[in-house]
């Protein structure tokens, strides 16, 4: 039976129908579809890697498949900072992602771990190596946070400089041009504060609960610096501001314009809930996942009274909302208040599923990524249904997993390399593989020297947004709808596990 079908049955049993069939001609997703595409969504975070550790996106670039070898020379000599996954389509590296992304990961691992299969090692030779290639891929991440704290008394939150947007080049040929083009050694924050290392605490922590099997060395290593990066969030409250973003203005929900002049990622609360500097749920994460670990109670009360405090976080889960898969860990761990404010989230989710013609079905919070939003949400969702057993929460999931895959009115995937008219040309530098410096190439006209698969675009758009256009156009110019992350795709892992596992019937 189709999965659409059995989900059309359930929504209509609860009076929940979501918009699911906005057009007719939209594509048909079946169970098999998401077994299909989960290890390509797993896949694309080898394409994200940074340093010498086997990018397959790279691997046919002429300029080589290494970039970035000199990361942390620019912090001291010898400091060695390679390694670890690039943000996004350029080749920024920020802790609080790539932390935020690893703990998502190791969570639908965690919770589904018959959706994910080895089918090769961490090097790609096409040879399955015993372990998930979930954890290959997270094992990237959590070597890099290995290395993030220079002392006790420091973080790295970035790495990496605004020249990426400056020059048009690959990684590869960007690391050999002068440091003030990009080039190596690229400059160094050791700025981070509570909201980077408690997150970066919760992967490791997590991470080494489930690598245990695979490398007690290893999972020791990760606890031991988890616990460290749970001591500095104790001692370092507040939040950093990893790069540079132009001055601007956010709309709180109140409807109040906000002057800010933060960077990339600034609080995380921009048109969430305005709490300044808020850092909490970092470190609520990284205690609640330490004491699953390690069963020191002392974690599991800081955690719960860190929860309590923050109460329902307005928005939706993200890299600057990390309560919805901790305070999964919070019920797991006993904590029944966790799952009443993980209801409130997803309840808001599933009130803000549109009719607007341009994003209809879709739960939609804001323009820039729309869809990373909505998938943050499913995957809420789903851990929701694990604990609750409430159908709603697994429609809901499923409508969102149905809608990125082809089940919308633009009759299209808007998973790169997967299913019906996938997007052609995501907003991505090594994917273009133009190595000139030339701008005027970075357009629909410069076929894409590398296919990106299993990257999730942003999606559509209820209204026209700065460069993009309302609904969906497949544009490499359009950074709103159509670049990819590390997180985008966290949050479709964790969707597609859901419903490729044996919990969505």
């Amino acid at each position: 039976m189709m999965k659409l079908n059995g989900l059309v049955a359930g929504a209509l049993a609860t009076g929940l129908v979501f918009g699911l069939i906005a057009s007719a001609n939209a594509a048909e997703i079946t169970t098999s579809d998401y077994a299909e595409a989960l290890p390509l969504a797993v896949k694309f975070f080898g394409a994200q890697r940074s340093g010498d550790n086997h990018n397959w996106l790279l691997a046919r670039n002429p300029a080589g498949s290494t970039c970035h070898l000199g990361d942390g020379e620019a912090y001291a000599s010898g400091y060695d900072l390679t390694g670890g996954w690039m943000d996004a389509g350029d080749f920024l590296k920020f802790t609080q992602n790539n932390a935020f992304t690893a703990h998502s990961l190791l969570k639908a691992y965690e919770v589904w771990p018959d959706a994910f299969a080895d089918l090769d090692d961490i090097a790609y030779s096409g040879v399955p190596n015993g372990i998930p290639d979930i954890l290959d891929e997270v094992k990237i991440a959590t070597d890099y946070l290995l290395k993030v704290m220079p002392d006790d008394d420091t973080v790295i939150a970035r790495v990496g400089g605004n020249q990426d947007h400056d020059n048009l080049y690959t990684c590869p040929t960007m690391s050999a041009l002068p440091a003030e083009q990009g080039g190596d050694p690229r400059p160094v924050y050791a700025d981070g504060k509570a909201n980077t290392a408690g997150i970066a605490a919760a992967a490791l922590a997590l991470m080494s609960k489930l690598y245990m099997p695979y490398d007690a060395d290893y999972a020791a290593a990760a606890l031991a610096q988890a616990k460290r990066l749970d001591a500095f969030a104790k001692a370092h409250p507040g939040t950093v501001a990893d790069g540079y973003y132009p001055e601007g203005v956010c709309e709180t929900p109140e409807g109040e314009d906000v002057t800010y002049d933060e960077d990339y990622y600034e609080n995380g609360r921009c048109a969430a809930n305005w709490t300044d500097g808020e850092y909490r749920d970092a470190e609520m994460c990284g205690a609640i996942e330490l004491y699953r670990a390690t069963g020191e109670t002392t974690y599991f009360d800081r955690a719960s009274a860190l929860s309590a405090e923050l109460d329902d976080h307005g928005w939706v889960v993200g890299w600057g909302q990390n309560e919805d898969y901790c305070r999964h860990s919070l019920a797991l761990a006993g904590d029944e208040a966790a799952i009443a404010l993980l209801k409130t989230a997803n309840d808001r989710a599933i009130d803000l599923v549109s009719d607007s013609p341009n994003v209809k079905g879709l739960a939609y919070y804001m323009p820039w990524g729309s869809l990373n939003s909505a998938l943050s949400a499913a995957f809420s969702a789903a851990l929701t249904f694990e604990l609750t057993g409430e159908e709603k929460y697994r429609d809901f999931a499923v409508s969102q997993v149905d809608y990125a895959l082809g089940q919308n009115e633009y009759d299209r995937s808007f998973i790169v390399g997967w299913g019906h008219n996938p997007p052609q040309h995501p907003h991505h530098a090594n994917t273009l593989g133009v190595d000139d410096g030339d701008w005027e190439k970075f357009s629909n006209e410069t076929p894409m020297a590398y296919e990106l698969t299993g990257a999730m675009v942003g999606g559509p758009t209820e209204e026209a947004e700065d460069v993009t256009k309302a609904g969906y156009e497949d544009d490499i110019a359009d950074y709103i709808g159509n670049e990819v992350t590390i997180y985008y795709n966290s949050a479709l892992v964790g969707a597609l596990a859901f419903a490729a596992s044996s919990s969505a019937p």
